[in-house]
């Protein structure tokens, strides 16, 4: 059953702009329909469980304020191309360190890009993130349970069929023989609901 913003307030006795702030932060997925969002029941409960309500414990707020951080190489093929770090919380890339200048992609190689490279970094990923007004992306949201368009491509590596860059996690063996469309047998539906449409 699909709660309204009001009734996830009311049934876990916050204040409704809690509720948004928690679909905001994706910490409570979401649908927006007709303008309004809608929570499925089964999440609020689980949120109820999990953390106290009202003021976040002091280990909630160091968690949040040190956010997690994921590590990832940009990959070229199997060349490695720049190491980044990746805070979900933020839906952002904070760092980048270029290992390979020649196999930058081109928007990070362009003049502007020259200044500062995050932000182009970060740009170029949305590029490669499926449209924000795809029908029913709220639902995909769910399905793959992130919040933003951004997150989307983390769910296959960011593999696109229109280059060779993925992210391979830190601590990762993978290689692009074993994963990339091009040699590997992949679902149609699989890449609507999770592969960016570059």
């Amino acid at each position: 059953m699909m709660l309204t913003v009001k009734e996830a307030a009311a049934r876990i006795a916050v204040s409704e702009s809690r509720i948004r702030q928690l679909i905001g932060q994706g910490r409570l997925n979401a649908v927006k329909q007709n303008g309004s969002w809608l929570v499925p029941d089964y999440l609020v409960d689980e949120y109820a469980e999990s953390a106290k309500v009202g003021r976040p414990s002091r280990g909630e707020r160091e968690s949040r304020s040190s956010g997690s951080i994921e590590q990832y190489t940009l990959m070229s093929g199997n060349h490695e191309v720049a190491l980044v770090l990746y805070t979900p919380q933020d839906v952002r890339f904070s760092r980048m360190e270029v290992l390979d200048e020649e196999r930058l992609p081109l928007a990070l190689l362009s003049y502007k890009a020259q200044g500062n490279r995050v932000t182009e970094l970060n740009q170029w990923w949305g590029h490669r993130a499926i449209p924000r007004d795809r029908p029913d992306i709220e639902f995909r949201f769910l399905e793959l349970q992130v919040f933003d368009t951004f997150s989307i491509p983390f769910a296959n590596y960011g593999l696109s069929m229109s280059d060779q860059y993925w992210l391979r996690p830190a601590g990762s063996n993978l290689q692009w023989e074993a994963l990339n469309y091009y040699r590997n047998h992949y679902d149609l539906g699989d890449i609507d609901s999770k592969e960016s449409m570059s």
